[in-house]
């Protein structure tokens, strides 16, 4: 490639990268879809008008004739354009090729709608069509990106207008059209232009020289050292036959418009025309000049790789543009060698693909250590490279750099040495530094933390992504506006290399469920099938990866656990503010916490044998962190309470109980010096620890725990209530758990633990903090006598606290004590008053095992009396009552 073509082609990729590119699009555009060139419709009204059409019109003929038409029948001059342009024709690949190129704005000569069809599809920018001076006030703000219809459009009803065609059209469109060219003047003052579809002669393009020369006049009047940029023009040399390439371009060149000869385009350009669907020659060339620009800019710009490491922590998704960008174009390259799939920390891709991560780190000394450090920061620990053809594989394993203290801290629960750090100023003055100290501050200094972040000067240019996290960051925690409304138009205002660059952010703030897929599948999709494996007769879905040959242990929950610990990672090492409350990513994490409970589906299904399939999924620090934090706990107590599961188990069951003991620590210590709960109100702290300890509970009743380890949760869980007033819900976990102990060693013989929580609940006041109205611990009486029955623990004091202070609740609950003493006749009714408001139906049981016994006629003596009192009076229906509950 020659160094002309080189440099103009550098300059409309950093234009596009930048936002300040600008497609100006002609007629031989739409001809590709079989829409008439310029010409051929003023041929039409030549023949109108009797005119002999057998030569090329001049260009003064093609602004007269269609006047001559209009000032002999006005009607008739707008019949023809109807008829001609408003014929229904399907769009063109060079349409969509150039709403794919994501340009600032489209100007456009044309009157159909292919382009605004083409952008339907854009999944970047949205474009409002402007047609009009009119369009322009009305529509003008709806949108920062436009497609401006210089000449008009056919589909408008007052087309008569709006068309521009006949001379005076073009005499007088700067008076007719006053806004449109003032607007289209200022993009030339800052934009580059690149002109497709138009030729050499055409009066559009010398509109366009002549308002190009009076800003440069304008300029040189006011002495200003600004310039014009130089905008480009795709020609066809086959075209001209009367001047040479160097006069042509001298001539352009003198207006700031630089020439690309399409017919004359190297092999390295013309290796982007991948599309058989144009057969034009010089639309082939177009097509292949925009296809490159739009795949080059993310693999030869290295500022994409610094930018991206940036960082602490990088998105293998935010690296993946530079692997597999025109990947189908490389020698026996395909489409499908862009497709990665992801399962756990492993990425499997093509050969191609891996091949270009290795060519970047072989012949490139910069980029390297870029891609080195990119990879090394990355969750991926495995890169597998396969080809469907041939069974040899090729593989390489990343070193993982060791996570940063403050990373370790938050995932152990450590908060409370995380609360002395933000206590004290940060170590240095490095963004990094500043950054983190105010994320660990905003859990517990939530306005100084927000403060601290908005003095943090960050160069936008440099260090992009802080400055954009900074944004967010601050968008997400403003509390007086529309929050993600201000997320929107951040990214809106993103160019194509930015919004590249920040996937992975975007995926975190605004991505929705529904627009996330994994390894081509929507995320319900793989939710529905995971569900389908492990509750089906048999495990009957293929749980090999057809590419790879890679055993799926436990289903689909592989393929998604790339992304639930990408956005974990990502969240954590690169500091966002984000919260339990945003719908988007949470969904996302209640999936995957769905997909590890759908593997303890208790069932009868029997493997296949053919499968490697597995239940019980053995869950790490990182999934539980994720399902504590991540996931609402209505939420996980449906998942874990819908369907009968297994008990969970963890990789590291001593690690998982000593996270737990380090919260509710943190918490006791944190609460002491903030008063989470104060006479000022709430501190929003307070609203994390509780959910946080709720959804460890919820995991804890659920699991299977040696008793040394669940004793150590309980402890921590029994001081974490002496020390600060959690909420009831919390109480009442505390209480299932001891309730479904109790039933689980029912038929056992009695363990430590039993008699350690038997002793705890004999203290009077700890067994009415646990004893809630949402889970009543006095039906446990069975499980107690059990455990009285060891002689470990203390009767006499028991029965001391229930003769000094006989609540109902306590003394039925420890009513064992009183075996071989019979129990105070004056406490014996005060029980039986006691069961009548609550459980009419227990005295009777504790009748059939000898408690209460002189209380019977008490007992029947009232209950009669209440029944008569809640008697159906006649001709009345009355459901439930006392007496069905006998």
């Amino acid at each position: 490639m020659n160094s002309n073509l080189s440099a103009i082609l550098s300059r409309l990729i950093k234009a596009s990268d930048d936002s300040r590119l600008i497609l100006f699009v002609g007629a031989g555009v739409s001809q590709n879809s079989g829409f008439p060139s310029w010409s051929r419709l003023v041929e039409k009204m030549a023949e109108a008008q009797n005119i002999q059409t057998d030569k090329d019109f001049t260009n003064d003929e093609l602004l007269k004739i269609p006047e001559m038409m209009f000032q002999k029948n006005p009607t008739k001059y707008f019949d023809i354009i109807r008829k001609i342009m408003q014929k229904q024709h399907s769009g063109n690949v060079l349409d969509d090729m150039i709403v794919r190129l994501n340009p600032d704005h489209i100007i456009t000569t044309n009157y159909d709608t292919l382009l605004e069809k083409s952008a339907l599809n854009s999944k970047i920018f949205k474009y409002v069509t402007i047609f009009d001076d009119s369009s322009l006030l009305l529509r003008g703000n709806s949108g920062s990106h436009f497609i401006l219809k210089m000449h008009g459009d056919i589909t408008q009803e007052n087309l008569e207008k709006t068309i521009v065609l006949k001379e005076s059209d073009y005499l007088n469109y700067d008076h007719s059209h006053i806004l449109i060219s003032t607007f289209i003047k200022t993009l030339l003052a800052t934009h580059i232009f690149l002109f497709v579809g138009y030729s050499m002669s055409d009066n559009n393009l010398r509109l366009i020289i002549n308002w190009i020369n009076y800003l440069k006049k304008q300029l040189t009047y006011n002495n200003s050292k600004n310039n014009i940029p130089n905008n480009v023009l795709l020609y066809s040399s086959s075209e001209n036959h009367t001047y040479s390439y160097t006069q042509l371009q001298n001539y352009y060149k003198s207006s700031n418009i630089d020439l690309i000869d399409l017919d004359t385009l190297p092999n390295e350009i013309m290796r982007y025309d991948n599309e058989d669907r144009l057969t034009n020659k010089t639309a082939k060339a177009d097509y292949a000049i925009l296809n490159a620009i739009a795949h080059w800019y993310p693999y030869f710009n290295n500022n994409y790789l610094e930018i991206l490491d940036q960082l602490p922590y990088t998105s293998f998704e935010d690296l993946r543009p530079v692997i597999t960008h025109d990947i189908e174009l490389l020698p026996n390259g395909k489409l499908e060698d862009a497709y990665l799939s992801y399962y756990g920390s492993t990425v499997i891709m093509s050969k191609n693909s891996f091949k270009r991560i290795k060519a970047i780190q072989d012949n490139d000394k910069r980029s390297t250590p870029l891609i080195n450090s990119i990879l090394i920061k990355s969750s991926i620990t495995d890169l597998i490279a396969v080809s469907p053809s041939s069974p040899k594989t090729y593989s390489t394993t990343i070193l993982k750099e060791q996570s940063d203290k403050v990373f370790l801290l938050m995932k152990s629960n450590q908060y409370y040495s995380l609360f002395r750090k933000a206590s004290s100023k940060p170590i240095n003055s490095s963004i990094k530094s500043r950054f983190q100290h105010a994320y660990i501050s905003y859990l517990f200094f939530p306005k100084e933390s927000i403060a601290m972040l908005s003095k943090i000067s960050i160069n936008g240019e440099k260090n992009y992504l802080y400055s954009l996290i900074k944004k967010l960051d601050l968008a997400f925690t403003d509390t007086n506006n529309n929050s993600i409304g201000i997320i929107n138009k951040i990214f809106n205002e993103q160019t194509p290399l930015q919004q590249l660059q920040s996937h992975t952010l975007k995926k975190i703030f605004l991505g929705g469920t529904e627009s996330f897929s994994v390894n081509n599948l929507s995320l319900q999709k793989l939710v529905n099938e995971q569900n389908k494996i492990y509750s089906s007769n048999f495990f009957s879905a293929p749980l090999v990866d057809p590419l790879s040959g890679r055993k799926k242990k436990y289903g689909k929950l592989a393929e998604i656990q790339f992304f639930a610990y990408d956005m974990y990672n990502y969240i954590h090492k690169n500091y966002l503010f984000i919260d339990i409350f945003c719908v988007s990513w949470n969904n996302i994490f209640s999936a995957y916490c769905n997909m590890i409970i759908t593997t303890y589906t208790r069932s009868q299904n029997k493997l296949d044998p053919n499968v490697d399939a597995q239940r019980d999924y053995p869950l790490n620090t990182i999934d539980v962190d994720i399902i504590v934090k991540f996931t609402s706990t209505s939420s996980l107590q449906e998942q874990l309470e819908k369907q009968s599961i297994h008990d969970l188990i963890y990789n590291n069951e001593k690690e998982f109980c000593q996270n737990f003991v380090n919260l509710c620590g943190s918490y006791i210590k944190i609460d002491q010096e903030l008063h989470l709960l104060g006479r000022k109100g709430i501190h929003p702290a307070r609203y994390k620890f509780e959910k946080w300890v709720e959804n460890y509970l919820l995991l804890i009743r659920h699991s299977k725990l040696s008793p040394s380890n669940l004793t150590q949760c309980l402890k921590a869980a029994f001081s974490l209530i002496e020390h600060v007033r959690v909420d009831l819900v919390i109480l009442e976990k505390i209480a299932k758990i001891i309730v479904d102990y109790s039933f689980k060693m029912r038929n056992h013989p009695t363990t430590n633990l039993e008699v350690f929580l038997i002793r705890y609940l004999s203290n009077s006041t700890n067994f009415n903090k646990l004893n809630t109205p949402l889970e009543s611990l006095s039906a446990l009486h069975f499980w107690v006598e059990k455990v009285l029955s060891c002689n470990k623990i203390d009767k006499q004091q028991i029965r001391r606290n229930i003769l000094s202070n006989p609540q109902p609740d306590y003394v039925i609950f420890f009513i064992s004590s009183f075996k071989e003493e019979e129990i105070p006749r004056k406490i014996a009714n005060k029980v039986i008053d006691h069961c009548l408001n609550q459980y009419p139906q227990l005295p009777i049981q504790l009748f059939e095992n000898g408690y209460l016994l002189h209380s019977r006629g008490y007992y029947f003596h009232h209950l009669i009396k209440q029944v008569n009192n809640h008697r159906i009076p006649k001709n009345h229906i009355v459901i439930g009552g006392i007496e069905n509950q006998l």
